[in-house]
C-alpha cells in the first residue's frame, strides 16, 4: 500500500512583519505568544518597534497605572492601524498563570475593555497614536482594583491569514 503525506505547515502560519506601537499611562510589557516585544517605561512616550507575525499568534499586554488616583490607559496601534477597545478583551483580576500571553489561553471570561474620555495632555505620544482609543477595565481613577490590566488583542491584522 503506497500513502502519500501533503505538509501544509507554511500555510496555517503564513505572515509578515507588522509595526506595533504603544503607550500606557504608566508602564507596559507586550508579548506575541508570551515572548516580549516591547516595554514602555514612561506614560508619555509611545514604544515601537517591528516584528514578525503569523496568522494565530496573540499579542498580549501587561499594562499598570503608579500613581493610584490618577488617569490610567493603554493605546495600541497594530501595522499603522488604529486599535480600538472593541479588538481587545481585558482583565483586572491576576491570571496567575503565565500562559496568559498564549495563543491557547481561555479568556473567555474577560470583557471588552472601557473607552476612556479623559482627554491626556498634548505630548508628542498622541500624535503617533492619533485615531488610537485609550482604554482600560474601568474609568474610575480612583478604583485601586484596576490598577494592573491583562488584554489581549482579539482583532484581525490584514494581510495575516
Amino acid at each position: 500500500m503506497k500513502y502519500t503525506i501533503i505538509a501544509l505547515l507554511g500555510l496555517a502560519s503564513a505572515g509578515r512583519d507588522i509595526d506595533i506601537k504603544a503607550a500606557a499611562d504608566d508602564r507596559f510589557y507586550m508579548y506575541i505568544n508570551g515572548e516580549q516585544v516591547l516595554k514602555g517605561t514612561v506614560w508619555n512616550t509611545a514604544f515601537g518597534t517591528n516584528v514578525p507575525f503569523n496568522y494565530g499568534d496573540q499579542i498580549a499586554v501587561k499594562a499598570w497605572e503608579t500613581s493610584p488616583g490618577s488617569p490610567h490607559g493603554l493605546m495600541v496601534e497594530l501595522d499603522k492601524k488604529t486599535s480600538k477597545a472593541e479588538d481587545w478583551v481585558c482583565t483586572n483580576s491576576n491570571p496567575e498563570s503565565e500562559n496568559w500571553k498564549d495563543a491557547g489561553y481561555d479568556d473567555s471570561k474577560w470583557h471588552t475593555p472601557v473607552l476612556m474620555t479623559y482627554k491626556w495632555g498634548s505630548s508628542a505620544y498622541r500624535e503617533k497614536l492619533e485615531g488610537s482609543e485609550w482604554f482600560w477595565t474601568s474609568t474610575n481613577f480612583i478604583d485601586f482594583g484596576h490598577l494592573t490590566n491583562w488584554c489581549r488583542f482579539k482583532g484581525q491584522i490584514e494581510g495575516v491569514d
